[in-house]
């Protein structure tokens, strides 16, 4: 069926109902946003192992080599993960302050405070602190990304040039 008027539509959806859809989406956002903040870290926890176990090659004929050029190409494989990363965790925030701000004009209604009694201001600042980590891995391991490339260089100068 066919409706003229999107306002004709959205009357027959009390803001209970409203208010109960809107959470279950929230619900369904975190849990993107969690598994896409796994698959993220993971991915950048077996990139540090392989630079932990690429900077300890002991060999003397070519480890002071590999130590700088497989680190580096981990590292550019760590920021480049990090760069392609944060589009889907980016996205994930942006849906869900927008879920939580109309979250916040359903509450207004007596019925939904009635079915949600806490505070919305509350709500809100827990909503925006939890964010905070989730908007900010990938410059934390991009810095660290970078540290380590530094340290590699400087261990590679060390070795070579003492």
């Amino acid at each position: 069926m066919f409706v003229s008027d999107p306002g004709e539509r959205r009357s027959s959806v009390t803001p209970v109902e409203a208010f109960r859809f809107v959470r279950e989406e929230v619900k369904h956002e975190y849990e993107v946003l969690g598994n896409r903040l796994t698959s993220y870290i993971t991915s950048q926890s077996f990139l540090f192992a392989s630079y932990a176990v690429s900077m300890s090659n002991p060999d003397g004929k070519w480890g002071p080599e590999f130590r700088l050029w497989f680190p580096l190409i981990v590292c550019s494989v760590g920021l480049l993960t990090s760069y392609r990363a944060q589009p889907g965790i980016r996205s994930a925030v942006l849906i869900l302050n927008r879920l939580h701000e109309q979250q916040s004009r359903l509450h207004q209604d007596a019925d939904v405070q009635a079915l949600d009694p806490a505070d919305e201001e509350w709500m809100t600042n827990v909503h925006r602190h939890s964010l905070q980590f989730s908007t900010a891995t990938g410059a934390i391991f991009s810095v660290a990304w970078l540290l380590m490339i530094a340290l590699a260089t400087w261990v590679y100068w060390r070795t070579r040039f003492p």
